[in-house]
């Protein structure tokens, strides 16, 4: 399990003690979507190489997977107050068309919050499947999800709903450094990146929370910005980290399910159903 932590900062909501809420926004599987994994058609082309150098990196074919790896090593708190570095994890997919310039690079963010943006690789893969004989496409997990040391907290990740005293078990166990996985610093993460790959601007998009870390960084570094697009976005100002709308839309949701024809298709559209009935 990953989740994402935040510093109350310039980018963070303030409805609840940082700690707490910080660490429930990051367990919170069922208030987010994780879409089902589309076919990619994306294939490296015969006979690429086994390094890739590209800006100031030389990246190596991952395993199983059709892109170059790389890992960045960043400071856990770049304040430092707190000591220790952290490994960002990425995954870089070339154009198609490599003896022609690059038209610019596609960079995704997943959402949660705690979802790896590399296990969704399928997903934007084919999303962004016409664009990529021409744009390169770059995946980052953030600082504390998937393949950037995830966060393990095994007794909040065992609970379908975050209650609070295993969020703040968690938030203990995490000590000085549970604020140094917010998307803030997650930002400058993908700056150091794209400095590290020589990329420039970039065609940023995020879906469900991920739209939270994608407004951070047009926030944090709107120069690095050609487009940014929020799919199912959440606000990064004036929202609660309780999110006071769940319970009149699971009122909603129970008294749609009354309906015969609603009912057959909801356990479909939305599984939790069953769960408020």
């Amino acid at each position: 399990m990953q989740g994402t932590m935040q510093k109350p900062k310039q980018f963070f909501f303030s409805a609840a003690p940082p700690t707490i809420l910080t660490l429930l926004l990051c367990f919170t599987p069922a208030l987010a979507v994780n879409r089902p994994h589309a076919k990619a058609s994306y294939t490296l082309p015969s006979g690429a190489p086994k390094t890739l150098h590209v800006g100031s990196l030389d990246l190596k074919r991952c395993a199983k997977v059709p892109a170059y790896c790389g890992d960045l090593l960043r400071p856990l708190d770049p304040a430092g107050e707190v000591p220790g570095t952290i490994s960002i994890h990425f995954e870089f997919y070339p154009r198609r068309n490599s003896h022609q310039p690059s038209l610019g690079t596609l960079v995704a963010s997943e959402g949660g919050p705690g979802f790896a943006t590399t296990e969704s690789r399928d997903s934007y893969l084919a999303l962004y499947d016409p664009l990529l004989d021409h744009h390169d496409l770059l995946l980052m997990d953030n600082r504390g999800t998937g393949h950037s040391q995830a966060i393990d907290c095994p007794p909040l990740q065992r609970e379908a709903y975050p209650l609070l005293p295993a969020t703040q078990n968690c938030g203990a166990q995490l000590g000085s450094a549970a604020y140094l996985f917010g998307s803030g610093l997650a930002a400058d993460d993908l700056v150091a990146i794209l400095d590290a790959l020589a990329i420039g601007k970039i065609d940023l998009y995020g879906d469900s929370y991920g739209t939270f870390s994608t407004e951070a960084f047009a926030g944090r570094h709107p120069e690095r910005l050609r487009s940014l697009v929020l799919d199912g976005a959440f606000p990064v100002i004036g929202g609660s980290a309780w999110y006071p709308e769940t319970a009149p839309a699971f009122r909603l949701t129970a008294t749609c399910a009354k309906s015969r024809p609603m009912a057959q298709r909801l356990p479909t559209l939305w599984p939790p159903l069953p769960m408020v009935r």
